[in-house]
C-alpha cells in the first residue's frame, strides 16, 4: 500500500513497524479465531493499529510545516479508506463485496473516533498547529512541496467528463462498475492528481459499458 506522495519519507518508519506489528498480530489471532466474524475483527483491529500510527506522522507533518491542517484532515480519511480496501481485500478468504468492505470502513472510522487515542491526535494536532505557527519557515516550506506535487491535469479532467457524459454517470457511479470511489473520481474531474491504481480501476469500471477502455487512453496531462 502506498503512502500519500507528499508524506515525508523521514515519518515513515514508525507506521511501517506498526504495519509489520499489525500483521503478526493478525497472524496469531487467525490460529486463534478464524471465523468470518473474526477476520472482519482482526482486520478492523489492523486498520486502527497503523491508522493510529499514520495520524501521529501526519500531526508531525503539520508541526514541521509540511503539511498544512486541512492536508491533513483529507489525506487521513483517504488512508484509512485505502488501508481499510487494502486490508479487505488482501486478508478475506471470500468473496470481496464493495457494500460489505463500506461498512467495514464506516465501523472502524466510528471505532477510532470513540477511543481516547484519537481524543488525544486531535489535542496533538492543535500543538503541532499552535507550534508550527510560531516556528520559523522550513527550507521545504508545503507552499513548495505542493506546487511541485498538485500538478492540475486539466485534459484528463475533460476527458472524464465526456466519458461519463457518453454513459449518463455522475461521479458515483464509478464505484458500482468497481471503479474508485467518488472523492477519487471528483479529484480526477477537479484535474488533481491520482495514484495509478485509481487510473486503472477507472478504466476497468468505464471498460463495463461503452467502449473498452485502456489505462493508456487516459490522458496523461
Amino acid at each position: 500500500m502506498d503512502y500519500p506522495h507528499s508524506f515525508p519519507d523521514h515519518l515513515k518508519p514508525p507506521i511501517d513497524a506498526a504495519f509489520a506489528d499489525a500483521e503478526i498480530e493478525f497472524a496469531k489471532l487467525q490460529k486463534e479465531d478464524h471465523s468470518k466474524d473474526d477476520t472482519i475483527r482482526h482486520m478492523k483491529r489492523f486498520v486502527r493499529r497503523v491508522f493510529l500510527a499514520f495520524a501521529h506522522g501526519a500531526c508531525k507533518a503539520v508541526e514541521q510545516r509540511l503539511w498544512k491542517p486541512e492536508t491533513m484532515r483529507s489525506e487521513l480519511d483517504r488512508f484509512r479508506e485505502d488501508l481499510s480496501r487494502h486490508i479487505y481485500h488482501d486478508k478475506s478468504f471470500w468473496s470481496s463485496n464493495r457494500d460489505e468492505l463500506y461498512q467495514i470502513d464506516r465501523s472502524v472510522k466510528r471505532e477510532i473516533e470513540s477511543l481516547e487515542e484519537w481524543a488525544n491526535i486531535q489535542n496533538e494536532l492543535k500543538d503541532a498547529i499552535s507550534r508550527a505557527s510560531s516556528s520559523s519557515p522550513q527550507l521545504t516550506p508545503e507552499k513548495d512541496i505542493s506546487e511541485k506535487l498538485s500538478i492540475a491535469f486539466p485534459k484528463r479532467a475533460a476527458w472524464l467528463k465526456q466519458r461519463l457524459q457518453e454513459r449518463a454517470w455522475n461521479k458515483n457511479d464509478v464505484a458500482r462498475f468497481g471503479g474508485p470511489d467518488r472523492r477519487t473520481v471528483q479529484r480526477i474531474l477537479d484535474g488533481f492528481r491520482v495514484r495509478e491504481d485509481g487510473l486503472e480501476q477507472l478504466a476497468h469500471a468505464l471498460s463495463k459499458k461503452g467502449r473498452k477502455v485502456e489505462p493508456a487512453d487516459i490522458p496523461s496531462d
